[in-house]
């Protein structure tokens, strides 16, 4: 099941409506965010944090104004104006004893206000119909914004002013408030029921496809190339398998850095299934492919590789072997990458010369770890590995037993060695479950 979390900015009045309706949906939580204004919804969003899969705006112009000023960093939506909005408006006036006939009303175009009253079965030839249509402004320009609202303003006040009956309805939060401030009784148009249930499923739709675009498969095609001197009918034949082995070492722990699924297609070619996310996340998006760096420095082989993106899992493959044969062509230790577009990437090389001078500065610094707190450069290595894997220097005991794969007894015995050297310290303590002991929180000084 995919979860999606929704920070819905928006009036009160739409609050309660979408609170309900969000909990037909088991998969969909609402965290709601009250504005009183439109303006509001920036300094709201500016203080969220940045754990949103999506934000839903109350409107069109709470969405457009936070749209000038900050960037996406998730999925963003709003509540579209809806024919249903509108009779609900007129409907809720009806009830009241107003006379719908006679309907003042702003932003819903002309031909939207007759599909409505045409869906309820009025005649619009007898309908009084005042009409401001919404103006197209540039976003940024708050001066005209202000101004259309008290044009509005205006509008409905001298349509009441006119005749007191005038059913006034209108779709901007500000005017509304305007209005009645000033003893004018109007109707908001805010989202329906349907309108509000449509915009989280499509909200949902989006997430759904963006997590599968994620998940997606990638294959990495890899080739070892095998020099002429380590001809298997050679007397280099215990230099060649010894090599080989060793090559084998390093593509099966690349595999298990990126969570690959190994296929062993032949003597020389290796097949690994991973997902899109991980991948990139591990290379960091190919700027630094840990398995060309190694084979570089540690092996008298070379390998081509292939990366393919696909929409199918054959499309990958196919496109992962157009990737080898570029990198083969090329000559060296490379990797192409093959898009499901057809676009190509490459060559990636080696990154050596960073990947070494970074890596001996790591490998020095772990050592003094070792050697000042008499824990075993193994474990050392370890916890370093899940402080860069997990991207994080704060740990539970019991989630560091468990990534250790050591007992809580072990990993509090290495925990003390630690934090008598100065390598680690307990900053709090962390109820795990609802009984047993509070999990110590120990943050590493690696």
């Amino acid at each position: 099941m995919i979860f999606l979390k929704i920070a819905l900015v928006a009036p009160i009045e739409i609050m309660d409506k979408a609170e309900e309706i969000s909990k037909e949906f088991n998969d969909i939580k609402l965290i709601k965010l009250i504005y009183n204004d439109y303006k509001d919804s920036l300094n709201l969003i500016k203080n969220i944090p940045d754990n949103y899969d999506a934000i839903l705006f109350g409107g069109l112009s709470a969405y457009s104004y936070c749209q000038q000023y900050l960037e996406k960093t998730c999925i963003w939506d709003y509540f579209p104006r809806h024919v249903m909005s509108f009779c609900n408006a007129l409907l809720s006036a009806s009830l009241l004893g107003y006379d719908i006939t006679n309907v003042s009303c702003d932003t819903y175009s002309y031909s939207l206000v007759k599909e409505a009253y045409t869906d309820l079965s009025f005649d619009f030839d007898n309908i009084k119909l005042s009409l401001i249509e919404d103006k197209p402004l540039r976003l940024d320009d708050e001066e005209a914004k202000i101004k259309y609202n008290q044009e509005v303003f205006e509008f409905h006040k001298n349509s009441f002013l006119k005749d007191n009956r005038t059913c006034i309805i209108t779709a901007l939060h500000t005017v509304s408030k305007m209005l009645k401030k000033n003893g004018i009784y109007c109707f908001t148009a805010y989202p329906s029921r349907a309108v509000i249930r449509e915009t989280l499923s499509k909200l949902y739709l989006k997430h759904q496809a963006i997590q599968n675009q994620k998940s997606k498969i990638v294959i990495l095609s890899i080739e070892i190339d095998l020099p002429s001197e380590y001809s298997v009918i050679s007397k280099n034949e215990y230099s060649y398998i010894h090599e080989k082995m060793e090559l084998l070492e390093m593509i099966y722990k690349f595999a298990q850095d990126i969570k690959a699924a190994v296929v062993e297609a032949s003597y020389n070619t290796f097949l690994l299934f991973s997902t899109k996310n991980v991948l990139e996340l591990e290379t960091d998006n190919f700027k630094n492919i840990s398995l060309l760096n190694e084979i570089s420095k540690n092996s008298l082989h070379t390998v081509s590789i292939g990366i393919g993106y696909g929409s199918t899992a054959q499309d990958a493959k196919y496109n992962a072997n157009l990737g080898v044969i570029k990198s083969k062509q090329y000559n060296k230790n490379s990797a192409y990458i093959v898009y499901e577009n057809n676009k190509i990437e490459g060559p990636i090389m080696a990154n050596n010369k960073n990947y070494e001078t970074k890596n001996n500065l790591i490998d020095k610094k772990l050592a003094l770890i070792s050697e000042t707190s008499g824990v075993s450069i193994n474990t050392v290595f370890t916890i370093y590995n899940i402080i860069s894997k997990y991207k994080k220097t704060h740990f539970t005991s019991k989630e560091l037993s468990e990534a250790c794969n050591l007992s809580t007894r072990n990993i509090n015995r290495i925990i003390t060695k630690l934090e008598i050297n100065g390598y680690c310290s307990i900053v709090g303590k962390k109820i795990v479950n609802n009984t047993g002991r509070p999990s110590r929180i120990i943050k590493f000084n690696f």
